[in-house]
């Protein structure tokens, strides 16, 4: 708690929370299966406690949600969780487009790698600054370079591990991934910069500048993830057509 009583990082994983959990549920409900959060309990022969299959993902969204609003509210972790939140946020609105179902073990990987992206961002950011400026760039080139190598590192990394998982060709994805991420990270960068004047004001609260940034981070991520989403979708009406067209044939 600060001085006042109160517990801003509470309050942030409260919010959080709420809203990533708010959003897996929404997606949910748009599942053939629905949703299943039923808890039933009966004493046939011994204590008995059967729950509904979609707990696991349920308490995923809402504890990585309550972690990522929890560290925008604390000092020193804002960083890590606005990258987080944008990460989390950006693979919920991905999965409504597309219609995708939810996947506890990719949205763990996406919130890891969004932290450890905002988390390292500062000191690798600086480090590659420098360098970058001593090497005779502008200060504002040097920052678009740092934020597009720090990106891309933790993009490839993440979309080598997903493809991976996939059983699809990881070489294929760390770069897809890299690429995807370095796009994400100049242009989050640049808009961070043209922000500055906004998050620097010291009358705005920790909480309004997290806002701010997840906002943009929300928005530049679906937005160069939007094509893929489109592609995916396209993908995925025509092959209920064709399914759709096979049962017609066999009748």
């Amino acid at each position: 708690m600060n001085p006042s009583g109160h517990c801003p990082t509470c309050i942030g994983a409260f919010v959080g929370g709420l809203v990533n959990g708010g959003l897996y549920l929404w997606n949910e409900s748009r599942q053939p299966d629905g949703i299943d959060l039923h808890i039933s309990i009966s004493f046939d022969n011994g204590l008995n406690i059967d729950v509904g299959e979609d707990w696991v993902d349920f308490l995923v969204a809402t504890g990585e949600g309550a972690v990522a609003g929890g560290l925008i509210m604390t000092p020193g972790g804002q960083a890590a969780g606005v990258s987080m939140a944008a990460s989390l946020l950006s693979d919920q609105v991905g999965n409504l487009v597309t219609g995708d179902d939810f996947n506890a073990t990719e949205h763990l990987i996406e919130g890891a790698f969004g932290a450890a992206s905002g988390g390292t961002s500062k000191l690798a950011v600086e480090m590659i600054e420098n360098s970058a400026m001593r090497a005779g760039l502008s200060e504002v080139e040097a920052q678009l370079a740092a934020a597009a190598l720090n990106s891309g590192f933790w993009g490839g990394a993440k979309g080598g591990v997903k493809a991976k998982m996939r059983g699809e060709n990881v070489r294929r994805g760390i770069v897809y991934g890299a690429g995807k991420a370095m796009l994400s990270g100049v242009w989050a960068k640049g808009a961070s910069v043209s922000s500055g004047i906004v998050t620097s004001d010291s009358s705005i609260s920790a909480w309004e500048k997290g806002m701010i940034l997840t906002g943009q981070k929300i928005f530049i991520k679906s937005s160069i993830s939007a094509p893929g989403w489109i592609y995916r979708h396209g993908m995925e009406q025509q092959r209920r057509h064709e399914n759709f067209q096979s049962g017609l044939m066999m009748y």
